[in-house]
């Protein structure tokens, strides 16, 4: 049987509020100072809801048919870099179909889809919809396993002395990381958009002129990389990838050959608390491709 994933809701309605939640593992934040009350508590007595105990409202995101273990954090956002899961869209109405039923839904209702989440006092979100515009945007970080669910709560009358905005994100753990077997296929090359960069070739007169040109770079890393950027090659990669140009080796072989090994890198999301749109060139050592290139220079046939 499937934990619960424990919310507690932090305070300050003037900031962020981060919640931490692991799959399979109830976690709870420090207690917070007495006379703050958290925030979905607050809209709740902004719109007198009579609950026992305001500090305690306490809001549990369960999964449902979802196993966190066996999916990418990055297959429920809107618009992930590789598609994990062509059945789910996971925008603000995905969102919103899961966590604002239009009905109360009975337990096997609820686990029958991918997440829900309710309140220990059985309390929905829904009871905020009459004052609120409830709004959902979820975001991934694939190297750590993590997806962050931003919630926010605007106000449709301020007149009503209701708090005007409040924005809470939810932390969830324990998603699969990636490894680069996950998304080798999706590194490539586009042939019909990598060639010789024939023009700036052309400035040298003779094939040895080339070679010693970037020869003489050999201990200068960045240079090197731009030569062969902005010099050599046009090279073009699918939108899931970039090419590391200090990696990158190139070898020049009598009378007009040159052979270059491309170092590509994915893009993946990497959503942090500071900077949820993050996605990382995540070039470091075991996450690269290498695809090798060769060139024939019609110039010094």
């Amino acid at each position: 049987m499937k934990k619960s994933l424990k919310i507690f809701l932090t305070t300050s309605l003037t900031s962020v509020a981060v919640i931490a939640l692991t799959a399979g593992i109830t976690v709870a934040t420090k207690s917070h100072p007495t006379e703050k009350l958290p925030e979905l508590a607050v809209l709740a007595n902004n719109q007198n809801l009579k609950y026992k105990n305001y500090q305690s409202l306490m809001f549990e995101l369960q999964p449902g048919r979802v196993d966190p273990k066996q999916s990418f954090a990055s297959a429920y956002v809107e618009d992930p870099i590789f598609k994990t899961n062509s059945e789910i869209t996971a925008n603000n109405k995905y969102w919103e179909n899961l966590l604002l039923p239009k009905k109360i839904l009975t337990k096997s209702e609820q686990q029958n889809q991918d997440f829900y989440i309710t309140t220990s006092q059985a309390v929905p979100l829904n009871v905020f919809k009459d004052a609120y515009n409830i709004q959902f945007k979820s975001f991934a970080n694939d190297l750590e396993g993590v997806l962050y669910l931003r919630v926010s709560f605007v106000a449709k009358d301020l007149n009503k002395n209701l708090t005007p905005n409040v924005t809470t994100i939810y932390k969830l753990s324990g998603f699969k990381k990636i490894t680069l077997s996950d998304v080798t296929n999706t590194i490539f090359l586009k042939n019909d958009a990598t060639q010789l960069r024939n023009e700036q070739i052309d400035q040298y007169q003779t094939f040895t002129a080339l070679k010693e040109a970037y020869q003489k770079l050999q201990n200068d890393s960045q240079k090197r990389a731009e030569f062969i950027e902005n010099t050599l090659v046009l090279a073009g990669t699918s939108d899931t990838a970039r090419i590391d140009y200090r990696k990158t080796e190139v070898s020049f072989e009598d009378p007009n050959v040159i052979k270059i090994n491309f170092y590509l890198a994915p893009l993946i999301k990497s959503a942090t608390l500071t900077d949820l749109n993050s996605i990382q060139f995540h070039n470091t050592e075991g996450f690269y491709t290498q695809i090798e290139k060769t060139f024939h220079i019609e110039k010094f046939k």
